[in-house]
């Protein structure tokens, strides 16, 4: 998948740039790439390395739905609204730096000095967008309302599983225990079906993502086949 996408993008008619979203897509496209490999390789190396496919295969399903999210209206200034709302996360971020308590002074400046650079720039694309009628909603949607809005709320419960791990609760740790009480029993219990869910998600997230970013930049249909996902699917059934 990964290398049929990378040459069918090559292969498109247009060239990213004229919109924010779109350019962003691209650019979190790159990190659904990065996580579905780290996945893969781990699935490689060694079944044991199941908790931590669990993290990168959660970042991959993220990921991927804030892609189709930001790109899910068909008016490309309806997107550009939700792309400002995307960078305003960073923004966040750099202000939750800025008010820590035991950063020196000079970082904090620093700090300050990049989220004011973002807020600035998401305020000037607002003020454009708003003289077009198009209007900022004041926060971005949790994952589940992002979901409900691409009609695929089932997913959500494959998001809180694989959440277990990249949270350390007690239910992640039950690879390494089974039962309670004085009925425990320790030990590694992973087997190569258990690798279905972070494979099933890191390959259906990569898929669905491709497609819409292909879609973008129009690139020949017959460049990333339907053929691949199921070849996909098949696979994972054999597992």
């Amino acid at each position: 998948m990964i290398e049929n996408y990378s040459s069918a993008f090559g292969a498109g008619k247009i060239r990213l740039g004229r919109y924010e979203s779109e350019v962003e897509a691209y650019i979190l496209q790159k990190l659904v790439v990065r996580q579905a490999e780290a996945t893969i390789l781990m699935a490689r190396h060694d079944l044991v390395f199941l908790p931590a496919a669990h993290v990168t295969a959660r970042s991959c399903f993220e990921t991927h739905v804030r892609i189709r999210w930001m790109l899910h209206p068909i008016d490309p200034f309806e997107r550009e609204t939700r792309w400002v709302l995307h960078l305003k996360s960073g923004a966040d971020q750099w202000s939750k730096f800025e008010k820590s308590p035991v950063v020196s002074d000079f970082w904090r400046a620093k700090f300050g000095q990049q989220k004011q650079a973002l807020d600035t720039f998401g305020r000037e694309i607002s003020d454009l967008l708003t003289k077009e009628g198009y209007t900022t909603p004041g926060k971005s949607p949790n994952l589940w309302e992002m979901l409900k809005e691409l009609g695929q709320p089932e997913l959500y419960m494959f998001y809180v599983g694989m959440s277990a791990f990249a949270h350390s609760n007690f239910e992640a740790a039950t690879i390494y225990r089974k039962n309670l009480g004085c009925g425990k029993e320790l030990g590694e219990f992973v087997s190569a079906r258990d690798w279905v869910l972070p494979l099933s998600v890191v390959g259906k997230s990569l898929f669905g993502t491709s497609l819409r970013i292909l879609e973008l930049v129009e690139a020949p249909p017959d460049a990333f086949p339907v053929s691949l996902a199921n070849e996909f699917q098949e696979l994972l059934g054999a597992l």
